[in-house]
């Protein structure tokens, strides 16, 4: 995976020598004076080892290419689009100031057949490097790649094509200078195949010393209009990689994410290059392009809905490949000058298809998936691809979804997303435009352990309290007052008496409850109730039983009769209260010889009331009976009892 990120630049120097040829691009004076130029847009699609990636913007004026500098964000316009943009101009470097669209681009490269020449070469002082067979290649690109878009997309793209290779350039593999690209060409042409007859093509090579593994992706349009595409795979050929650059040249960007700093969506945000792990697009997974992509590329049709009312939408899994509803789309910001809208996308994924990998992600998969994706051609805004935004943002992990029972609210348009129900077959959601309202709900209390605490009269044992608010999530954050429910003479207290709390957050506070020194033997109830300080008429409760008992009942038992000296003897504990397991109890644990000499181990009793240790017997030790005592004590109590052994 970490080769691919490293930028094969190298590949980047060869599309800048075709530009050359291609354009007599010579060299220009570096004058830094505005300027504003006119040209069809390109893009070269570059990435990184360390999980950064980038665009390079071009503009084709036709006399020469400019690269755009805009800040390292993408440009929000088709290739082929004619722009108009206004920049300071160094060498051939325009720093962009304004840009306008001119002229969108019309056909769409993601759409029907997508025709490749695959070229498949090494070098002149490598000629036996061939890390792959031509059979791997041709069923890596023409089958894998191929069935993984035609599924994608519903039937609308396919990949054909030719493979030529392997054959060897005159080229050193040293020679970081040459013109590779030129080479290859020649050499399939060499081959019987025309280069020039392609509107895609791929160049295959081993790794060498001028850059390191990867992909990178370069697309331009030829005078009527139509995409043309260069990808260069160095080293790496895996189904990833292929997948990933392929979609770079059906003008994808990649999938990110949005980190806000522990909210879900606002100010202060920054875009994580390839932040979005479920799409191929994105980190290193085969997972189905998501549906801002999707939309994009125009596959979906009725398969997506723009959501600019209230109501209820059942979404199907993205990787089944139905006729149902898979995305819906609520705009969440637009701009009349440039005509281009920012949507929130909602999907809903499961582990089946090329999304099988979900399987370990179930805070993925329990809910719906909502990515931010523009569609436009707003040059000025300069988007980001699409963007994964986190509905958990508070929590570590991969649990990004949104999940049944929650909801999402965003107050500038205002629009209220809720999960309803999920499950295999597809997930329900309520769409709700306007202010939500508030409504409260009783909270959830819970006390633990709810049993098992057994104590002696006088003495203390301690409660873990936990309260869930269930108030909407359109009202604010509710105080919650703590309340015991003790038997008389009896104390109680609470850690914090009161727990501020939002609408679904939960919290705990220890309660210590003492008993009388005057108690009698039996059970008792404990009582924890709270109750919402802000509308007190919603309340909950919890109760839990305590039992006060005179001492514990203690066996203790070895895993045998008889021992031989250099044996180990396990000596077991049960510790019980009235009847009842006693978790939580210490015990001592000691072997005496027959010589009188002892030795001690401690241990805890788990939730059955068992302990166990191991003692060693020494062949120097003495022949002879043994004796095995315990000693246990749990909240005032105390017990204990003795066995004995043979060692021989």
């Amino acid at each position: 995976m970490t080769s691919y990120r490293t930028i094969t630049l190298f590949a980047l120097l060869l599309i800048i020598i075709l530009l050359t040829l291609q354009t007599g691009w010579g060299v220009a004076k570096a004058d830094g004076r505005r300027r504003t130029v006119e040209g069809t847009l390109e893009v070269v699609f570059v990435d990184y080892q360390d999980a950064t990636g980038r665009e390079v913007p071009f503009l084709n004026t036709g006399e020469e290419h400019l690269e755009l500098r805009t800040g390292g964000r993408p440009v929000a316009a088709g290739v082929g689009s004619r722009l108009r943009v206004t920049g300071r101009k160094s060498g051939k470097v325009l720093t962009v100031e304004s840009a306008e669209v001119l002229l969108s681009a019309q056909s769409s490269p993601a759409q029907g057949e997508q025709r490749q020449l695959v070229m498949l070469f090494n070098f002149q002082d490598q000629p036996t490097n061939k890390p792959w067979t031509p059979a791997y290649i041709n069923d890596l690109i023409f089958n894998q790649v191929n069935r993984y878009y035609q599924q994608a997309s519903y039937g609308l793209t396919w990949v054909t094509g030719d493979l030529a290779g392997w054959y060897t350039i005159p080229v050193n593999s040293t020679d970081c200078n040459a013109n590779r690209t030129q080479a290859a060409e020649d050499g399939a042409r060499a081959l019987g195949y025309n280069p020039d007859n392609y509107s895609h093509k791929i160049y295959i090579y081993p790794s060498t010393g001028c850059q390191s593994s990867g992909g990178t992706t370069w697309l331009s349009t030829d005078s009527s209009g139509n995409v043309k595409t260069w990808t260069y795979i160095s080293g790496s050929a895996t189904t990833y990689i292929l997948t990933h650059e392929f979609g770079h040249s059906l003008g994808f960007r990649h999938s990110n994410s949005l980190s806000c700093a522990g909210a879900t969506f606002g100010t202060g945000c920054t875009n994580v290059e390839y932040g979005d792990n479920y799409d191929v697009m994105g980190y290193y997974n085969t997972g189905v392009v998501n549906s801002y992509h999707r939309d994009l590329a125009g596959w979906l049709g009725t398969r997506i809905q723009t959501v600019t009312s209230s109501g209820t939408y059942t979404l199907t899994p993205t990787a089944v490949a139905d006729d149902s509803l898979k995305a819906i789309r609520i705009p969440e910001a637009y701009d009349p000058t440039t005509g281009s809208t920012t949507y929130y996308y909602v999907e809903y994924r499961q582990p089946v298809g090329y999304d099988s990998f979900l399987t370990s992600y179930t805070g993925v998969t329990s809910g719906v998936l909502v990515h931010l994706g523009t569609i436009g051609s707003d040059t000025n805004k300069l988007v980001l691809g699409s963007q994964l935004l986190d509905m958990t943002p508070t929590l570590t992990g991969r649990n990004e979804a949104l999940a049944v029972g929650k909801s999402y609210y965003d107050p500038a348009i205002p629009v209220n997303i809720t999960v309803l129900s999920a499950d295999t077959s597809g997930a329900t959601v309520s769409v709700q435009f306007g202010a939500p309202t508030c409504t409260h709900a009783n909270p959830a209390v819970a006390i633990s352990p709810s049993s098992s605490q057994t104590v002696a009269p006088g003495a203390s044992v301690a409660y873990t309290v936990m309260v869930t608010n269930n108030d909407s999530a359109a009202c604010v954050a509710s105080t919650f007052n703590l309340q015991s429910s003790v038997p008389s003479g009896w104390t109680a207290s609470f850690g914090s008496p009161t727990l501020t709390l939002s609408p679904g957050g939960s919290a705990s506070t220890t309660l210590t409850v003492g008993s009388s020194s005057s108690a009698a033997v039996g059970s008792y109830t404990i009582g924890s109730s709270v109750v919402n300080g802000s509308s007190p008429g919603y309340s909950g409760s919890a109760a839990a039983t305590l039992s006060v008992a005179s001492s514990l009942g203690v066996t203790v038992s070895t895993n045998g009769s008889s021992y031989k000296r250099g044996q180990s003897v396990t000596m077991s504990s049960n510790v019980t209260a009235g009847g009842s397991p006693v978790a939580g109890a210490a015990v001592t644990f000691t072997m005496v010889k027959s010589n009188g000499a002892s030795m001690a181990l401690s241990a805890t009793t788990g939730s059955n009331g068992s302990a166990s240790v191991l003692f060693k017997i020494k062949k120097t030790d003495p022949p002879g009976t043994y004796q095995g005592k315990d000693t246990a004590t749990a909240n005032g109590l105390s017990g204990g009892a003795s066995t004995t052994f043979v060692v021989k």
